[in-house]
């Protein structure tokens, strides 16, 4: 028998709509402590940014270029990844976009930046964007400002993002349904240690848009069985309407453009603009976030990109002198600690993680070199000197899953202090990345891991 979310369609919630005037910054700053997205109904109401077209978008710098992504010849709705990515000049744009419409194509400019500390292709655009509070209290955290451009109908595939994001509407129509940080489960998220789609899920296209639909598809995807079980929240986007999303929610949208009534120049097509303002998280994160900044921190722990670095630089056998024990780790009591104390700070913590009663001696260290752990475990980590590494080994080597939960609290802590959570955190993983080092450690790094995971999103 059908189970009643197959019989009656996914399950699904408005998004929250804010009946605060949304100049107030404590709309945003609200909303940030409750890690809850929230629609701000003419948010955007008043922006010169409402007349922008091609023409406005394209009259930039001559030299300014930009990525354009192109569907396939017949194809006028754009799903996600695929397609041809073009960099063209920017001027060129209402020519690019004139002949997408002629080969009935759906074209679609993607993150363009208006105001970054990199290279901003369309910064003469920014005057026409009221950045409200974001102007105020908010600006030392703020990213980028960026410009979404379509023609056709695109739909974005189910992903994360890694800051907070305000989406503005100027023109079209857009729905997105987005789904809290612990549903990783069951949106079909790529596992963590694929750093180039552990931001995405594997769910199909067909399976996001019957959502939209208050159906299911009727594909046999995996990834569709696990996502029936989703509880999602749905907003419809209208011009002037904005769409406050926390890092760490996991949201698709699909985009709808609007012909150009005022012209009769067709180039612009189906045309849809946005306008998304990215910042930074805040020290604090609220407990919703939880399992977003662990699964953000694991990831990191699995850098491919320091992985291969670190096998060859790291992973040597002990040097002479180093004991071995029977499972393998090396041990250094037999080593008089370097003038850095880096070495000796360690060595105290393994010894405490050994005393009886481990638990509480383990606590006490903690508390007693919590301000300077995670400096002192970055060092040694990304440190040349042997005797430093097999210093790390020893100390993570010999953790129970409850110490190694007590280990990360205290790292978490101490980032507090640094200004941004878990920055000490994403410094000690950058330079020792876990994936380069499960197969020298034990396998019960690995269940620390996944238990300290499971018991973060079973408490949210």
């Amino acid at each position: 028998m059908a189970s009643d979310a197959q019989r009656c369609g996914p399950r699904v919630k408005p998004v929250r709509e804010s009946c605060v005037p949304v100049e107030d910054v404590d709309v945003i700053t609200e909303t940030l402590l409750r890690a809850r997205p929230v629609v701000l109904r003419g948010y955007a109401s008043g922006w010169k940014a409402r007349k922008w077209g091609l023409e406005q978008v394209a009259a930039g710098s001559p030299d300014a270029h930009v990525e354009l992504q192109v569907s396939r010849v017949g194809q006028t709705q754009f799903h996600g990844f695929g397609g041809t990515l073009q960099r063209e000049p920017l001027p060129r744009l209402p020519e690019a976009a004139a002949e997408a419409i002629q080969e009935n194509r759906s074209l679609y400019l993607v993150q363009c930046p208006l105001w970054a500390r990199g290279e901003c292709p369309a910064r003469h655009l920014m005057n026409d964007v009221v950045l409200g509070p974001f102007a105020g209290v908010l600006s030392r955290r703020l990213e980028s400002v960026n410009l979404w451009m379509s023609l056709g109908e695109t739909h974005s595939n189910l992903h994360y993002d890694s800051k907070h994001g305000l989406l503005v509407l100027l023109r079209g129509r857009k729905l997105v349904e987005l789904f809290p940080p612990a549903a990783a489960r069951t949106v079909g998220a790529y596992p963590v240690h694929d750093p180039l789609r552990s931001h995405h899920s594997r769910a199909p296209h067909c399976c996001l848009a019957a959502r939209f639909e208050g159906s299911f598809c009727d594909c046999e995807s995996h990834a569709d069985s696990t996502l029936r079980a989703a509880r999602g929240f749905q907003a419809d986007l209208q011009e002037g309407d904005a769409l406050m999303i926390p890092e760490g929610w996991w949201h698709h949208v699909k985009t709808l453009g609007r012909a150009n009534s005022e012209h009769t120049n067709q180039s612009h097509g189906q045309l849809a603009l946005a306008v998304n303002i990215w910042w930074r998280g805040y020290p604090r994160e609220p407990k919703a976030a939880r399992p977003y900044v662990l699964r953000r921190l694991l990831g990191e722990m699995l850098a491919r990109r320091t992985a291969s670095h670190f096998l060859r630089q790291k992973l040597r056998k002990p040097g002479k002198g180093a004991k071995v024990s029977k499972s393998g780790t090396s041990c250094l009591k037999s080593r008089r600690p370097q003038s850095t104390g880096k070495v000796s700070i360690l060595e105290e913590l393994s010894s405490a993680a050994q005393s009886e009663p481990p638990h509480r001696e383990w606590l006490l260290a903690l508390r007693a070199f919590g301000p300077v752990l995670p400096h002192c475990l970055a060092v040694a980590a990304a440190s040349e000197d042997v005797q430093q590494q097999e210093a790390v080994h020893q100390l993570l080597d010999g953790l129970s899953p409850a110490q190694a939960a007590a280990l990360l609290a205290s790292l978490d802590a101490a980032a507090l202090d640094m200004g941004e959570a878990a920055a000490a955190l994403r410094l000690l993983w950058r330079h020792y990345p876990q994936r380069a080092i499960v197969a020298k450690w034990d396998e019960h790094l690995r269940s620390t891991l996944e238990d300290i995971l499971s018991r973060v999103l079973s408490t949210t």
